[in-house]
């Protein structure tokens, strides 16, 4: 709470000094840079991320196009960071642009890197790579080795989550070369490591023992121990190739003392697999499972999809030996689906993709008056439907007023509120896309007729799964989505085990709706960020969108952020979570956050 208190204080009072120097361009980059960093040191990186951008885009309006594009180098590097790689991806893009609005090819260079560094994190090799070289034309041009040995240095990642032993080892060892001729100390121990790996990958064992004993002689010379604990585990990974179980559980150990005050280290899931590797190879299966179990949870929420594929398999052959067959059967079916998924991506989307493309120029005049024809068939069906609901609704409300006046008929009525103006508000988009003959109408259509079905036969009972409510809210944003287009940037993360508690139907929907509905205006860009948390009993529901730039008077000050959906999530949690919840809502110039806690259990 005093954190939460301290941040409200520092946004007013930097807002406060913002506006006091509206006459001074640079006082204000300044001011929302020192947002950004404070942030970034509060490790929040959401709204450290927000402010990045923002003076990103403040930069870019005044032809500052190096500082725009450096803001938006460290907003793509913190949504990496925290495994975001989409919306990394589209910051990337953003770097992208400006860098050739400045004909600056080592800035171009750079920005493309940095795409395909996300494209490799979100599974796309295909793509990851095609970006790669796309960047080595413009980094070819510079006298500046630096930008090539960076793009050379991930190319060789790329081959190596690949396995392609010959393109690996050929960009790993440019890398290198050019590490050398720059003579820097903490780029050559970078190299190093690709090295290493594609060396190990061709079966070169004793080469990359060698340099990997050279990466951890530098590491330990300068102090870096993050890079030496990646020497002492591929290290150990060698020496298990080699059957040296004994010594490679020293360097796994050392590895992990290195790392023993950074629980959160992604090093952690790889150093604890080794080490379970290794007792399974000493047929110590007790040993085994234990750091396994111990490595699970960081693997399934840092690795890589490639990475985590082995560990699967890993994980059932461990326990398939300690003799727990139904977690071995559990953990062969995760490896088997992964497996597929991952095959798939790397061998045959880039054919689906130029396939895809070809069968849609084809079939893209012959569709197009049919497609017309269906979709006003479905708006006509969709608007009878919607007339039905409501209908009913009403018809349900007037006998519930009828009957009673006690706590349920008021909860009923909370509820029934929902029903009409989420459904309004939807026809309202449908009729917009049916009337400039948008290909979107149909999706439109679909998903709309999932969240009618999961009114009419979902909402009339108590309770649903939390899933379930997280899942209809999904279908709402993509409507939204399609509806803003490009205007609105959206973040929705998950965490924790949703299934497991049940909530009340469309409880957490007017929340959303209200986000969407201020959070961006006809003329502007806006954001909306949504986290969901889960644990131990306790839910956090957190959101967080923009507020129009423009001035408004204060009788539409009061009518937006004072409306019936924050009013009906309030009367209802007084009713369904009486001294069971907390409720803050923070409503600054630029944001507007609402927090909402409950207690499941």
């Amino acid at each position: 709470m005093r954190l939460k208190t301290n941040v409200s204080l520092f946004l007013l009072f930097t807002i406060f000094q913002l506006n006091k120097s509206n006459a001074q361009e640079p006082a204000i980059l300044k001011k929302l840079k020192q947002r950004a960093d404070y942030f970034q040191e509060h490790e929040q990186n959401d709204s450290a991320v927000v402010y990045l951008k923002k003076a990103s885009s403040f930069a870019a309006e005044r032809k500052m196009f190096s500082e725009a594009i450096n803001l938006l180098n460290k907003a793509a590097i913190l949504l990496h960071q925290e495994q975001k790689f989409m919306a990394a991806l589209h910051v990337s893009k953003q770097q992208y642009r400006l860098s050739r609005k400045m004909g600056n090819n080592k800035l171009i260079a750079n920005a493309l890197n940095n795409m395909g560094v996300q494209y490799r994190g979100m599974g796309d090799l295909q793509q990851s790579a095609t970006v790669f070289i796309s960047g080595l034309k413009f980094a070819d041009q510079q006298q500046d080795p630096t930008p090539k040995r960076k793009i050379y240095n991930n190319l060789a990642s790329v081959f190596i989550d690949l396995k392609d032993k010959k393109n690996s080892l050929f960009y790993a060892t440019k890398s290198f070369e050019l590490a050398r001729v720059l003579n820097d100390s903490l780029q050559i121990a970078k190299s190093l490591s690709n090295l290493a790996i594609s060396e190990e990958l061709c079966g070169q064992l004793a080469n990359a023992e060698l340099h990997l004993k050279m990466q951890a002689d530098i590491s330990l010379k300068n102090g870096w121990n993050d890079i030496l604990s990646d020497s002492y585990n591929n290290l150990a990974e060698i020496y298990v190739k080699q059957k040296k179980f004994q010594a490679a559980l020293k360097l796994y150990s050392a590895a992990l003392e290195l790392n023993k005050n950074d629980t959160e280290s992604e090093d952690l899931a790889f150093l604890y697999l080794g080490m379970a590797n290794c007792y399974q190879n000493l047929k110590d299966y007790k040993m085994a499972a234990s750091y396994f179990d111990r490595s699970i949870h960081n693997a399934e929420g840092q690795m890589k999809r490639n990475d985590l594929k082995e560990v699967y398999f890993l994980g059932a052959e461990i326990k398939e030996a300690a003799g727990d067959i139904q977690t071995a059967l559990h953990y062969r079916k995760r490896y088997q689906k992964l497996n597929d998924s991952l095959t798939n991506l790397e061998t045959q989307k880039y054919i689906h993709d130029l396939d895809q493309k070809y069968q849609a120029t084809v079939r893209e005049r012959q569709l197009t008056q049919q497609t017309l024809e269906i979709n006003q068939q479905k708006f006509l069906i969709t608007l009878a439907l919607i007339v039905i609901i409501i209908l009913t609704a009403s018809g349900i409300i007037i006998y519930l007023v009828n009957k009673s006046k006690n706590q349920a008929m008021k909860l009923v009525l909370l509820q029934a509120q929902i029903h009409p103006h989420f459904l309004f508000n939807t026809l309202n988009n449908l009729y917009a896309l049916s009337l400039n003959k948008s290909d979107d109408a149909p999706g439109v259509v679909l998903e709309l007729a999932q969240i009618l079905r999961h009114i009419l036969y979902e909402c009339n009972e108590g309770k649903i799964s939390l899933a379930r409510e997280l899942e209809v809210i999904e279908k709402y944003i993509y409507l939204e989505r399609i509806r803003y287009e490009n205007r609105l940037e959206i973040n929705f993360h998950i965490e924790g085990k949703t299934g497991e508690y049940q909530i009340e139907p469309l409880f957490l929907l007017p929340l959303v709706e209200n986000a969407f509905k201020h959070g961006i205006n006809r003329m502007e860009e806006g954001w909306i960020t949504i986290n969901v948390e889960v644990k131990h009993g306790l839910f956090i529901f957190k959101i967080a969108n923009s507020k129009p730039l423009e001035e408004h008077n204060q009788l539409q000050q009061k009518r937006r952020y004072g409306n019936i959906g924050l009013d009906n999530i309030k009367k209802r949690l007084k009713i369904l979570y009486p001294k069971k919840h907390k409720l803050k809502i923070f409503s600054e110039p630029e944001d507007f956050i609402v927090i909402l806690k409950i207690y499941m259990n």
